[in-house]
C-alpha cells in the first residue's frame, strides 16, 4: 500500500465508516473532496478578508496525541490542501517522514506545537490549554475537525475532551480514541458530548485489535451553544471523582449499553478462540481480504 504506518490503515477505515472527510470512495477516484462541506456558508459570508483566504485551502484539523504522525499521514494524502496541527507528547514525537511539517506562515502541512517552545513536553495536563491558544490565535473560528487518539488516564481524558470543545468550530466533527465505554465516569463524558454535539456514535473499525476493547466516539456537528456541563470536565483532574451526574437519561444509558454489549460480545468471542488456539483446539477466525478493503475504503 502506499502508507508507511499502519495506522494510516486504520485511519482509511475509520473514514469508510464515517465520511471524516467526505471523499467520495471507489477506487477509480481515490481521493477527492468537497470543501463547501467542511465550512459554515453564512460563516465564509461575513468573515474579513484575510480569513477567507486562509479558508480557502482546505480544511483545518487538529491531531491530538497522535504521534508518530499515522492518522496525520491518511490525512495529508487523502485532502492534500488541508492543514493541521499536532500535539503530542515528546515520548511519541511525529515522525516527519509521515507529516509534512510546515513554516510559520504556510498555509499547507503540518504544524507541530509541543507547548511553548521546542522544549515543553507535550503533555496534556502542562501544556495542553497552550497548544489551545496557538491555534485558536490562528484559527479565530475553530478547525474542521480533530481526531484525539492517545492512550490516556481518565484526568488527561476529560482534558482531551474539554480542549477539543474549545478547539472544533459550530458544526464541525471530533474523532476521540476509547478505551473504555463503561465506566461511570466515562459514560459521563460521553453524555457531555451528547449534549453538545448533534449525533454522536461509538465504533470499532475492522482494523482494530478484534481482542482490545479499543474504540472510537465519532461526534458529528458541534452545536453553537456548549452546554454549561462541559465544565464539568475540569473537575475530573481530581482523582476522587468517579462521576459527574448523579444519573443519566435513561434512553442515553440504553444507547451506551447496547453499543457496549455489542463490542463486548465481538471480543469474548474472539478471545474465547484464542483461548482455544493456545489449547490447541482448531478454530476459524474470518481474515481480511486486504485487497478488497482497500478498494472499499478508496485507497
Amino acid at each position: 500500500n502506499k502508507f508507511k504506518s499502519k495506522d494510516a490503515i486504520k485511519m482509511a477505515n475509520i473514514d469508510a465508516l464515517i465520511g471524516l472527510t467526505h471523499h467520495i470512495h471507489g477506487a477509480l477516484i481515490p481521493h477527492t473532496y468537497d470543501p463547501v462541506v467542511f465550512k459554515n456558508n453564512d460563516v465564509i459570508l461575513d468573515i474579513s478578508k484575510k480569513l477567507s483566504q486562509s479558508m480557502l485551502v482546505g480544511p483545518s484539523y487538529c491531531d491530538i496525541y497522535g504521534g508518530p504522525g499515522g492518522f496525520t499521514e491518511y490525512l495529508k494524502w487523502r485532502i492534500p490542501g488541508s492543514y493541521g496541527y499536532g500535539f503530542t507528547p515528546r515520548s511519541k514525537e511525529w515522525n516527519k517522514n509521515l507529516i509534512k511539517e510546515r513554516h510559520e506562515d504556510d498555509r499547507s502541512g503540518f504544524k507541530i506545537i509541543y507547548g511553548e517552545n521546542d522544549k515543553s513536553s507535550g503533555d496534556i495536563t502542562i501544556d495542553g490549554y497552550i497548544f489551545v491558544d496557538k491555534v485558536i490565535t490562528k484559527e479565530v473560528l475553530g478547525v474542521d475537525f480533530i481526531v484525539a487518539t492517545g492512550d490516556l488516564s481518565d484526568g488527561e481524558l476529560a482534558l482531551e475532551f474539554l480542549y477539543s470543545l474549545f478547539l472544533i468550530r459550530s458544526g464541525g466533527n471530533i474523532l476521540i480514541k476509547l478505551n473504555d465505554s463503561w465506566s461511570k465516569l466515562i459514560a459521563d463524558m460521553i453524555y457531555i458530548y451528547s449534549l453538545v454535539f448533534d449525533s454522536i456514535e461509538i465504533i470499532k473499525p475492522v482494523m482494530s485489535d478484534p481482542g482490545s476493547s479499543e474504540r472510537y466516539l465519532w461526534c458529528k456537528g458541534r452545536r453553537n451553544q456548549i452546554d454549561e456541563t462541559s465544565e464539568l470536565l475540569l473537575s475530573v483532574r481530581d482523582e476522587s471523582v468517579v462521576g459527574l451526574f448523579p444519573e443519566l437519561p435513561s434512553d442515553f444509558k440504553v444507547w451506551l449499553t447496547n453499543a457496549n454489549n455489542f463490542l463486548a460480545k465481538k471480543q469474548l468471542k474472539f478471545l474465547q478462540k484464542v483461548i482455544s488456539a493456545m489449547n490447541d483446539e482448531i478454530v476459524q477466525i474470518q481474515g481480511l481480504n486486504l485487497d478488497q478493503a482497500l478498494i472499499i475504503w478508496g485507497i
